[in-house]
């Protein structure tokens, strides 16, 4: 499975945000989206960044109830590490996991295109299993069940 197929799944888009969007605003569009990660558009080629929840939860932490009023561009994370549509979603969760990291932005000749998150490939994981299980529950002596 490729990162192009896997954004085919997806029913929304990664939100874009400007530098000076405040994280109050931040916060309402992933309540509002049922987002995580918003991508910072700074008008350089690319993107300037990408705030996330956890850079929500940090800068509550830092600045207290005040951190509604800082900026996204106060808190993005400016080292992005991006995936293309043709890497696999395994080369995607290796970056992830390696990183630390819950979302990657999908970027075509400096585009933005999507977003894959860690929740994205778990469901896709999960969607595989099921599948795979149906397919051994079809299968001749495939599956054994114990008689009680």
């Amino acid at each position: 499975m490729t990162v192009a197929n896997l954004l085919k799944l997806k029913a929304r888009q990664a939100p874009k945000i400007k530098p000076d969007t405040t994280l109050g605003d931040v916060a309402k569009l992933f309540a509002e989206t049922g987002t995580s990660a918003a991508v910072v558009d700074d008008s350089s080629p690319g993107f300037g960044g990408i705030v996330t929840k956890d850079d929500l939860v940090w800068a509550l932490a830092n600045f207290g109830a005040d951190y509604i009023q800082y900026r996204a561009g106060d808190v993005m994370t400016k080292r992005v590490f991006t995936a293309h549509p043709v890497d696999t979603v395994t080369e995607v969760m290796q970056i992830m996991m390696a990183n630390d990291i819950g979302h990657l932005p999908v970027i075509v000749d400096d585009r933005l295109i999507g977003m894959v998150s860690r929740e994205d490939i778990m469901n896709y994981h999960i969607q595989q299993a099921v599948i795979d299980a149906a397919s051994l529950e079809r299968y001749p002596g495939g599956v054994r069940r114990s008689v009680a």
